[in-house]
């Protein structure tokens, strides 16, 4: 995850989307719950949750998507449930959570999150899933009711 965009940065739109990308995008859905300001506040309320902040005109959140969407595959069979959160539509909340770059990847599980520093490899989120967040730094997630009301 070496080239970030910061969140709510205008840049040059692309014209076309070529069609693997779209593939991509239709994958994740599949295995990644989109979050939005009206379901995100009892997603996760329901368990740990891993969450990708992206914008989907970001190159580096196109470079993510088949990792995230391996790892996706790979957490299914553990109790931590994974999804993804726009920022382009979303960046207020986005901000909420500290995510001033995109992609940004947290555990969020209650009042607490952890934050993603790996190289957004498939092997390295499924390992912080499951063995390293608990080593990274705990931060306090916001209250969503200010931000969703």
């Amino acid at each position: 995850m070496s080239k970030r965009r910061r969140v709510g940065a205008r840049g040059e739109m692309r014209a076309a989307i070529p069609l693997l990308l779209l593939a991509l995008a239709a994958v994740v859905a599949a295995e990644s719950v989109v979050l939005t300001t009206t379901n995100m506040a009892t997603l996760l309320a329901s368990g740990a949750w891993l969450v990708k902040f992206c914008e989907p005109d970001s190159a580096a959140c196109q470079r993510l998507a088949p990792h995230w969407a391996s790892a996706a595959t790979a957490l299914e069979a553990t109790s931590v449930h994974v999804g993804e959160l726009d920022c382009a539509a979303h960046h207020v909340l986005c901000r909420a959570f500290g995510v001033h770059d995109v992609p940004t990847i947290k555990v969020i599980e209650g009042t607490v999150m952890f934050t993603y520093t790996g190289d957004g490899s498939t092997d390295s989120i499924v390992h912080f899933v499951i063995e390293g967040f608990v080593a990274s730094a705990r931060e306090e997630a916001p209250q969503l009711a200010a931000y969703l009301a």
